[in-house]
């Protein structure tokens, strides 16, 4: 709505420009290939122990270049909790691992043939950490993100989550992988019904079932597409896992085609193999700009009822380090 011109007539005096309803990207491609090249020349000259420092200087700079509505994001995190965190995860699963593998020469010398079902037993293991760890990695990023000075806060228990991923991925497995949009939508659904932004929560009403027949399609396309109808299927599941989360009075959007997810991710492969690396950079920006530009945020959070929540200091990713198995920017 225009304003109203002033007595005596003139132009209209122009209102405030709109706060987009857009996520905002402002980093820049040469201070993010700066920070990468000072964080891999230390990583290297500490024999990869500033890892945990330098993910979380990335993380810092990538949080407050990206901004919501007017107010960048903020990330409190320390390279000490993570260190820390890594060296939990190692004297707890090393010895494991450790004593798996005597018991598995021992099988060979003793009963051949018996040490194939510790190695498949260390797969099944190390498979099943996967998913605890890469849940306990993303508890730990909310619990440090913060927005207006408000933390997200990521609940639920990483060993459930694992289990159930777990089960879920035998079980898609089993099913020729036909499963899968059901093992999706019910992660999707515990991760984001577990998640809160200070005391107001976020709502997932997915449903595997609405997923199905378009995975059962790129699913009988896969051969004859050489793998490209996932990229159409993972575009409509990427639009409707947005359609369907809330958070209390605000709703999101992420219009994506097969065509640019395509372009998105092999472009970015590409740019990571040719240069072995050296161009990952470019890669992270071009997500971050992918998923900023397409994603819409509507509605109003009433912040005058949103309280801010414990911070919960036992939140950790060393078991997402010590596998390497960590997912997500940063």
């Amino acid at each position: 709505m225009q304003s109203l011109p002033p007595a005596g007539g003139g132009a209209p005096t122009p209102g405030p420009d709109p706060i987009p309803d857009r996520p905002v990207y402002s980093g820049r491609l040469g201070e993010l290939y700066r920070l990468f090249l000072v964080n891999l020349l230390l990583t290297v000259v500490t024999l990869g122990i500033y890892r945990f420092w330098a993910k979380t200087r990335m993380r810092q700079y990538l949080w407050r270049h990206i901004a919501v509505r007017g107010e960048s994001l903020e990330y409190t995190g320390t390279g000490k909790e993570l260190f820390v965190g890594f060296l939990k995860a190692a004297l707890i699963l090393a010895p494991a691992f450790i004593v798996l593998a005597i018991i598995e020469v021992v099988l060979a010398t003793t009963w051949p043939g018996l040490e194939r079902a510790i190695e498949t037993l260390r797969g099944l293991i190390i498979l099943w950490l996967i998913y605890v760890g890469s849940f306990a990695a993303w508890r730990y990023r909310m619990s440090r993100t913060l927005w207006r000075g408000i933390r997200f806060r990521q609940e639920g228990s990483p060993w459930r989550y694992g289990t159930t991923g777990f089960r879920l991925l035998l079980l898609s497995i089993l099913t020729l992988g036909l499963y899968s949009p059901f093992m999706n939508a019910r992660l999707q659904s515990f991760a984001t019904n577990n998640l809160s932004y200070g005391s107001a929560r976020f709502t997932f009403g997915g449903h595997g079932r609405d997923l199905f027949k378009r995975f059962f399609v790129a699913w009988l396309l896969f051969i004859p597409t050489l793998g490209l109808s996932f990229f159409w299927y993972s575009a409509f599941k990427t639009t409707y896992y947005a359609a369907h989360t809330r958070l209390d009075g605000v709703s999101f959007a992420m219009p994506v085609t097969g065509g640019a997810l395509f372009r998105l991710i092999v472009g970015n492969l590409l740019l990571i193999v040719i240069s072995f690396g050296l161009l990952w950079p470019i890669a992270l920006g071009r997500t971050i700009r992918f998923t900023c530009e397409r994603l819409t945020i509507a509605g109003d959070l009433d912040f005058a009822s949103v309280s801010q929540r414990p911070l919960d200091a036992k939140d950790r990713e060393g078991l997402a380090s010590f596998l390497d198995t960590e997912i997500g920017i940063g």
